[in-house]
């Protein structure tokens, strides 16, 4: 009987350790997956276009083809920075900080992975390559001069997340691919040239906001901002340029604009796809004289008391050729002269013209008959 009992107990006590124990074993392998889950990979080098570029950390025991997986840019770096080819020798960020002009020109460079690690460079020329992407470039704090030309990159975008406070001038001249053009807040940029039209056939966009220093972007044989026959161009922003001093974006197929804080004198928007809204995206613009709106979707033109505020030295206006247009409305204008409209043959649609106010008013109507003229 008693060995009975004995049993029964030592049966127990095991029985109760293992019950007390299983949780603190349970909770152990919880924590060994969090742990896994948890732990970061040795280090994202770079991320798809889609995604934002993950500075690049080098690592004892690092190499330079294993740092610049692009073998193309592992060699003309290793170049720079050592004299030697060799890209399976060691490399350091002390041999890196030594280069302060990248030349990449016709090397077969594709991806740009581990760049960012040059941080005292200041030139980079990587023209005559296969780049698509060149975000790893946003993080290259003495970099002064970039030339990308004749590679196939899709999309410039600079915002204030990139570290390029002494960027001045970037060369895009030759990417057909490119889409879009996204600068803003970049303190030192000064020059974006890009292909004449020609070259632009796939761009839609084009947004340059909060950029001091700007004053020529776009075609690079002509100066200020220049976006003229580009087709496939349909959303334009320029903001906050207070260094441009003209702007040129006829001929293209515009739909989506916006146009406030400049100091330019003319604005040609001429053979776009604007309408009425147009009016209320032009802002802010108090040395404009001359507004051409010729060939567009006007229905409705409406200046009036708000738009004096914004256009407070509008002389001319333009709006030829709007083969929709129904009213023509101009009060309170106090630099007014001149309103260009088509001949009769081109107003079938208008209904109301009114014109109050407007004490400097000359003409209105079609330009080749001096004064107020609608007949027919």
């Amino acid at each position: 009987m008693k060995r009975k009992i004995s049993s029964i107990i030592v049966v127990g006590i095991m029985l109760f350790q293992s019950l007390t124990t299983y949780p603190f074993i349970t909770e152990a392998k919880e924590n060994e997956q969090k742990e896994e889950i948890n732990k970061p990979s040795k280090i994202t080098k770079g991320l798809t276009n889609s995604l934002k570029y993950t500075k690049t950390i080098l690592e004892t025991g690092d190499t330079y083809d294993s740092v610049f997986p692009d073998s193309a840019l592992a060699k003309v770096v290793a170049k720079e920075a050592t004299g030697s080819e060799n890209t399976t020798q060691l490399v350091t960020q002390a041999d890196l900080n030594k280069i302060k002009s990248l030349n990449g020109y016709n090397k077969g460079i594709s991806v740009l992975t581990g760049i960012d690690l040059l941080v005292n460079v200041t030139s980079i020329s990587l023209n005559n390559n296969q780049v698509t992407d060149i975000s790893p470039i946003d993080q290259l704090p003495n970099l002064v001069s970039l030339s990308v030309k004749n590679n196939q990159i899709s999309s410039l975008i600079l915002n204030a997340q990139n570290q390029l406070p002494k960027l001045t001038t970037i060369d895009i001249e030759n990417n057909p691919d490119l889409n879009t053009i996204d600068i803003q807040d970049q303190p030192q940029l000064v020059d974006v040239k890009t292909s004449g039209y020609t070259g632009l056939r796939k761009l839609t966009t084009v947004i340059a906001k909060n950029n001091p220093e700007l004053v020529n972007l776009g075609q690079y044989t002509i100066r200020n901002v220049y976006f003229s026959q580009v087709a496939s161009l349909t959303k334009v922003e320029l903001v906050n340029l207070p260094k441009v001093r003209k702007v040129n974006l006829e001929r293209n197929s515009i739909n989506e604009l916006k146009v406030t804080d400049l100091a330019i004198e003319d604005l040609p928007l001429g053979e776009n796809e604007l309408t009425d809204t147009v009016f209320d995206n032009i802002q802010n613009l108090p040395n404009l004289k001359t507004l051409d709106l010729s060939k567009n979707q006007l229905e409705e033109v409406v200046l009036d008391k708000t738009d004096v505020e914004n256009l407070p030295n509008l002389m001319t206006l333009n709006i030829q050729q709007n083969l929709a247009i129904k009213l023509i409305n101009v009060q309170d204008q106090p630099q007014l002269v001149d309103v260009k409209t088509s001949d009769y043959k081109e107003l079938s649609a208008l209904t109301t013209v009114i014109a109050k106010n407007n004490p400097e008013l000359v003409n209105l109507g079609y330009p080749i008959m001096q004064n107020v003229y609608f007949s027919q």
